[in-house]
């Protein structure tokens, strides 16, 4: 590739005023451009990957090189809470139907601090030109649509069944109770003691819950490869991918009464090695229990699971909506407080940056 022209400076950090990119003070990356009616959209990130406030933002002008003018909406595309955090260095495209969908990269930091997931969140662009995410709920169930459709109406409308409920193991090794295999942390992880075959990590869902999809995330705990399959350019000890090594192979089930399991998703034979497989039930049913047992993990590591995840319908009544009240305590912070409502697991808290703009969120 030959260079078409002089380099040109197109944005500058300002983290005196904009709260979000203070982690990285002067630093900027991830650019991306995206035009739309005549106008250029430029999107870059905040530093900080391994911080759950990593985050993008925009700026606009009428040409590539600028001049662009900073977008007092960012960040458009900001995960700070729920059960996998941080949306930045991402990138805002058009399917082939013209929905808009922004893909953003998610922070787990635990093998090493760059490690992270890809996100993708419906997006868009108001009346106003102004560019936003639909972040609400964003790890919970959405809709792929097959044509044209809104931003914000592909949610499934399923709320989570399983955080906090009583979870049990077939054992589980030192600081990996099967607790946190339902805390919403995919940071936190259930592990079994050992490599066996046949280990198993449940959940105890309330009385009368209907389960209509469930999401299984497991944990990179101990993935290495064996020598000279670590991958160390750069400085990243990363592991490259052999057909040898073993996929992840899983049984999950579902049942009334803790006794009799009815299978809900038997990827024993799976060769795909899908690290977070996400199951819909073709037939929703009312199970009071559901379990994960594996029967296979990649180079013989034992079984790690970080997110047992069980979406459907309560048999309750849904908690009463809350009312926040903001009150700022710096020139770039504010402190979000509400009355805890009874009977809610999480709360989706909505903030705009000016008037009328209220698309960012956070769930919990």
């Amino acid at each position: 590739m030959r260079r078409a022209g002089e380099t040109a400076g197109l944005i500058t950090s300002d983290a005196g005023r904009r709260g979000w990119e203070r982690a990285g003070d002067t630093y900027m990356e991830g650019a991306w451009m995206t035009k739309r009616d005549g106008t250029y959209y430029l999107q870059y990130a905040a530093p900080g990957t391994e911080l759950s406030t990593y985050c993008d933002g925009y700026c606009t002008g009428g040409s590539p090189l600028g001049p662009f003018e900073y977008s007092p909406h960012s960040p458009f595309s900001s995960k700070p809470g729920g059960f996998i955090t941080a949306a930045g260095h991402g990138s805002t495209f058009q399917d082939k139907h013209g929905n808009w969908w922004h893909a953003a990269t998610m922070r787990i930091s635990k093998a090493h601090k760059f490690e992270r997931r890809l996100g993708l969140f419906p997006a868009g662009f108001d009346a106003d030109g102004v560019l936003f995410c639909n972040q609400e709920f964003a790890d919970y169930p959405m809709t792929i649509p097959d044509g044209p459709a809104g931003p914000w109406s592909l949610s499934a409308a399923w709320m989570l069944l399983s955080y906090g409920c009583p979870a049990t193991a077939s054992g589980s090794a030192p600081g990996h109770p099967p607790g946190l295999a339902i805390d919403e942390d995919i940071r936190t992880w259930w592990q079994a003691p050992d490599g066996d075959h046949g280990h198993w990590v449940s959940v105890e869902l309330p009385a009368g819950a209907t389960v209509h999809a469930v999401q299984v995330s497991f944990a990179d705990d101990g993935l290495t490869p064996p020598e000279p399959g670590r991958d160390t350019r750069h400085g990243f000890p990363f592991p490259r991918l052999f057909r040898d090594g073993s996929p992840v192979r899983c049984l999950v089930e579902g049942s009334r009464d803790g006794s009799a399991w009815t299978t809900i998703h038997d990827a024993r034979d799976d060769d795909s090695g899908r690290s977070h497989p996400y199951i819909e039930l073709a037939d929703p049913g009312s199970y009071r229990h559901v379990r994960v047992t594996g029967f296979g993990q990649p180079y013989g590591v034992p079984l790690a699971v970080s997110g047992l995840r069980v979406f459907g319908a309560g048999a309750g009544k849904a908690p009463a909506a809350v009312t926040v009240t903001a009150r700022r305590t710096g020139p770039l912070d504010a402190r979000l407080t509400w009355t805890a409502a009874a009977g809610a697991r999480g709360y989706n808290v909505r903030y705009g940056l000016s008037p009328g703009k209220l698309y960012h969120s956070g769930c919990r």
